[in-house]
């Protein structure tokens, strides 16, 4: 018996549909796998294009650049002012080396930490923190005209942070992340625009060739800044009016430090409640503050705790930080020599007992009008010096695995 025409149509549709579903359902990775997938991808995939990103743990600050990456280590970035402008200078970094190369092509700058590995490096480790949750859901999607898998996860018992990652369904490459707080802040965040994957025969060999000195002019690295202070951040207190007290900061001098293990009786004693720093009322234009960092200055028998706070502007390429002490005794330090090379300096002290210098190309009354606007706000201070110390751990943590890897055992 014949069948009707139409009726053949809508079953050929239906095993049409039928197949495809079918086919697509094959195609779906697993959460695990297509994570699995996503960390090869950062480590195997050359590409060239823009990247727009704020620092990691940083005050969500966006800056603009072109990329090329050479798979597995090799980055040429070039910043953006502007959609159209070009910053005077551009970066190479490779397994070795980080360097800053200026526009006349001769004028060389060894920077002493990588930035760009670094960063990749803790993009893997979000992706690896997603990996076995069960609230992670996989959805499909466009992202900058791609298509994309979309990786989210806003469990708040995760940690109160919402994370989303399109990856690419041409190579599963994670061209975007975001990462945000139970504020809606962000904190960590990416995009790739106008990309192109590239094979390595694609990329010209003399696109990460470094200057040599010769007929210019190389800058030294920077001179490294004293360690990061073994700190705490306790928990604000009552007195017994029921009143706030003033929070501080609980610090452990390098010289009270024993040889490992749990904190002795003579090392608790040593540990100091050190006030948080002062907080600026007042900036030069386009500048905010970027990190504080809490810096052992200890020597000998004598504990010594520093803020920095640095400042950052990114249309600016001159750095200022401000450094502030309770401790008199670095008022030398301070103001002996021109250490600081051609940066300008100013120091003086609050009526509070703060000691309070600032570094950088500024004028007297900058200084004056930063030195004036200083003012206690703990609750600004601490946030920034938590979000200054999450990052330093992502960064030892990202260090590591970059030596590790660089140095394996054949």
């Amino acid at each position: 018996m014949a069948i009707p025409l139409l009726r053949l149509s809508v079953i050929t549709i239906f095993l049409l549909f039928s197949i495809t579903a079918a086919h697509a359902a094959e195609k779906r990775p697993t959460v695990d796998e297509l994570i699995t997938r996503a960390i090869a991808s950062l480590e195997n995939t050359s590409f060239e294009g823009r990247m727009r990103y704020s620092d990691p743990y940083g005050n969500g600050q966006e800056k603009l650049v072109e990329i090329i990456f050479l798979s597995p280590s090799s980055f040429r970035v070039q910043p953006l002012l502007s959609e159209k402008q070009k910053a005077g200078y551009y970066y190479i970094e490779n397994s070795d080396r980080l360097v800053k190369v200026f526009a006349d092509g001769k004028t060389v700058e060894e920077l002493p930490e990588k930035s760009y590995i670094i960063d990749n490096l803790m993009r893997r480790r979000l992706l690896e923190t997603l990996a076995g949750r069960s609230s992670v859901s996989l959805l499909r999607g466009v992202f900058n005209g791609e298509p994309v898998w979309i990786l989210r996860d806003d469990d708040s018992a995760a940690g109160s942070f919402s994370i989303t990652i399109h990856v690419s369904e041409t190579n599963d490459y994670p061209i975007s992340l975001e990462m945000t707080d139970d504020k809606g802040n962000r904190v960590q965040y990416y995009e790739m625009e106008q990309i192109q994957y590239l094979t390595t025969a694609e990329i010209p060999a003399e696109t990460f060739a470094i200057p040599t000195a010769a007929g210019g002019s190389s800058k030294a690295a920077r001179s490294a800044a004293p360690e990061m202070a073994d700190v705490n951040i306790p928990h604000r207190k009552e007195n017994a009016a029921g009143e706030e007290t003033e929070q501080q900061l609980e610090y452990r001098p390098r010289t009270a430090k024993g040889s490992g293990g749990s904190l002795g009786d003579d090392e608790a004693a040593a540990m100091q409640r050190i006030p948080f720093p002062l907080m600026p009322g007042w900036l030069p234009p386009g500048y905010h503050v970027n990190a504080i960092s809490p810096l052992d200055y200890s020597e000998g028998g004598s504990p010594l705790l520093v803020y920095q706070l640095e400042l950052f502007n990114p249309n600016n390429e001159n750095v200022i930080s401000i450094f502030q002490t309770r401790s008199q005794e670095l008022e030398e330090l301070f103001t002996a020599g021109k250490s600081v090379g051609d940066e300008g300096y100013f120091v003086s002290s609050t009526d509070s007992g703060w000691l309070v210098a600032v570094f950088g190309k500024i004028s007297q009354s900058q200084f004056d009008q930063i030195f004036g606007g200083l003012e206690q706000d703990d609750d600004e201070a601490l946030d920034m010096i938590s979000r200054t110390l999450s990052r330093e751990e992502l960064k030892r943590w990202a260090q590591d695995v970059c030596t590790s890897e660089a140095d394996r055992v054949p």
